[in-house]
């Protein structure tokens, strides 16, 4: 439930909208959607679906932790799933391994370590391009 509210809250502020005229554009009322970002409420699924609507997301969106604030522009999230799903089970495999390896490389980065070979995606000798 914070994860809904905080990515919405994000959501409204970078869009400029007001409780009231994301209550208008989601089809809910105002004070439905003011249960649901005072955490008063549960959400119900097809509440949260019309608020991702409005910004051009899918409900599960707005439970991602660390929402990207570009996701409405890149659509990146949507279009990784989708692939996941119409992937072979070794593209599947290869994708999470793709993942894992990113994030790993990415932590190290952030903290200024450097990462090690076993942190490079295999052909890499833990260099990126």
């Amino acid at each position: 439930r914070e994860v809904f509210i905080a990515n919405t809250k994000m959501l409204m502020e970078l869009a400029g909208d007001s409780q009231h005229a994301l209550a208008k554009k989601s089809g809910l009322r105002q004070s439905t959607l003011s249960n649901m970002l005072s955490g008063r409420h549960n959400i119900a699924v097809e509440n949260a679906e019309a608020v991702a609507k409005v910004y051009g997301l899918e409900g599960w969106h707005l439970l991602l932790r660390n929402l990207p604030k570009d996701l409405r522009e890149t659509k990146s999230i949507s279009k990784l799933v989708k692939g996941y799903l119409a992937s072979s089970a070794e593209g599947k495999e290869l994708i999470g391994r793709i993942a894992e390896r990113e994030a790993v490389y990415e932590g190290s980065q952030e903290d200024g370590s450097e990462p090690d070979d076993n942190d490079a995606p295999s052909g890499t000798n833990g260099r990126r391009k």
